[in-house]
C-alpha cells in the first residue's frame, strides 16, 4: 500500500507540492516527502521510474537534468541517496 494520494500528494507531508507527473511509481511505493523531487528538471515523460515496493526517505534527492532519466528497481530502499543524472541511470537488474 502506498502513502501517495490520488492527487500525488504524500499523506501528512509538510512539502506543499505533489509528486511531479513525470515520476512513475509502482505498487507499494513509500515516499517520506515529495520534496525529494524538488530538483527534478527533466522534461522527459518518464523522468523517474520507480519500481514496486520502493521506499524513498527525506534525505534523498532526485537531481535530474532537463534531458535526464532515472530508473529505480523493485524492492529498493533509498535513504540519504543523491541521484544525479544529465543523461540516464538505470538501477534495474
Amino acid at each position: 500500500m502506498s502513502n501517495v494520494k490520488a492527487d500525488r500528494h504524500v499523506k501528512g507531508d509538510w512539502w506543499p507540492h505533489p509528486i511531479p507527473p513525470n515520476v512513475k511509481f509502482g505498487e507499494g511505493f513509500y515516499c517520506e516527502s515529495a520534496q525529494i523531487f524538488r530538483h527534478l528538471r527533466s522534461t522527459k515523460r518518464r523522468a523517474v521510474v520507480i519500481g514496486d515496493h520502493v521506499s524513498c526517505y527525506a534525505g534523498c534527492s532526485f537531481s535530474v537534468g532537463e534531458n535526464g532519466q532515472c530508473t529505480i528497481g523493485d524492492f529498493t530502499l533509498l535513504n540519504g541517496a543523491l541521484i544525479m543524472a544529465e543523461d540516464k541511470i538505470d538501477g534495474r537488474r
